[in-house]
């Protein structure tokens, strides 16, 4: 059995992301299934298993990493495991045939996998393992694979472009949310029009207040605009002046509405905040490769790892490793 749910609240920003539907964490930037080098990389791990071979994908998120080998080899066994509350079936388009034939089991952790030993022969992580407790996952695989059994990663890289525009983007969000930053001005433009619904139009033309705060909110919303225009490359400035506009967009006939758009808006920033901050944390140094690389070493893993480029850009570290 999977573990109980409540016991995981550090996944709930990444069960969030899932239920949006997106099929992995890279989707700004790569629409569709991974393709190119990652997908490549995938197809060459699942091409040396045998016939029925079981692969197990850990932290599968919506389930990218297990559809693209289950496409390419639809003999193997593909299990994909997360800590979050995931559901590919229900959260991704066409989700029930996309998926069918792949196994999930949503809230569970890597050092606690409900498979029985030696019983895995390609154990797979693309931008998840790093995210882990690296002892008791490595100890929990090592009971899983198989003698002759595979471990191939994709981990998050101190030099890869996925860290360095994940750092920006965080300190976007930062900016965009901080405190007298626009969403405190459009919330306090809101509230304003609360105060005018309540005692009539005539309220804000007579309020000092309500101009300045009108004033103080234009203000930033073109400064966030122009950096939008200017930095197309932070998708997330652009997510907050969508967020802003269709908040206030009912403000003057419903500011509740109005109101609870922010809020949510500011939530979901918040959220995705929150997994930037965990990504930059999760990246790995070269030296940490190698003390990685040594600890699969103690667990009977010869392994091998290098930078793995995409399209001329470095998208973190490709491993791979047998039991010997």
């Amino acid at each position: 059995m999977s573990a109980d749910p409540h016991s995981f609240p550090q996944a709930a920003h990444w069960t969030q992301l899932w239920r949006t539907g997106v099929l992995h964490s890279c989707s700004h930037g790569i629409e569709g299934n991974y393709d190119g080098e990652l997908r490549l990389f995938w197809e060459r791990n699942a091409a040396v298993l045998p016939q029925g071979a079981r692969v197990l994908d850990v932290g599968t998120g919506n389930g990218a990493i297990a559809l693209l080998i289950h496409r390419f080899r639809p003999d193997l066994q593909v299990v994909g495991t997360d800590l979050a509350d995931v559901d590919p079936r229900s959260n991704v388009a066409n989700g029930r045939e996309l998926f069918s034939g792949i196994t999930f089991l949503p809230r569970t952790p890597m050092h606690a996998i409900p498979l029985a030993d030696g019983s895995v022969d390609l154990l797979a992580s693309q931008y998840a393992f790093e995210y882990a407790a690296q002892g008791p996952a490595l100890q929990e695989f090592s009971r899983l694979i198989g003698p002759g059994g595979r471990i191939a990663w994709i981990l998050h890289s101190t030099n890869s472009e996925i860290s360095r525009i994940s750092s920006r983007q965080a300190q976007a969000i930062a900016d965009v949310l901080r405190s007298d930053g626009i969403f405190d001005r459009a919330e306090q433009v809101i509230k304003e029009l609360y105060a005018a619904k309540a005692s009539g139009p005539s309220f804000l033309s007579g309020s000092r207040t309500a101009e300045q705060s009108r004033l103080a909110f234009n203000e930033a919303a073109g400064a966030l605009v122009d950096r939008a225009l200017a930095e197309r490359d932070l998708p997330v400035l652009g997510r907050s002046v969508g967020i802003l506009q269709d908040a206030l967009g009912p403000a003057a006939q419903d500011p509740s509405t109005a109101l609870r758009r922010l809020q949510s808006g500011r939530a979901m920033l918040a959220e995705e905040a929150a997994r930037l901050q965990e990504l930059m944390r999760a990246t790995r140094s070269e030296d940490e490769m190698k003390r990685l690389a040594y600890a699969l070493g103690a667990q009977g893993m010869n392994s091998g790892f290098e930078p793995l480029m995409y399209r001329g850009v470095n998208m973190g570290w490709a491993l791979e490793a047998v039991r010997e």
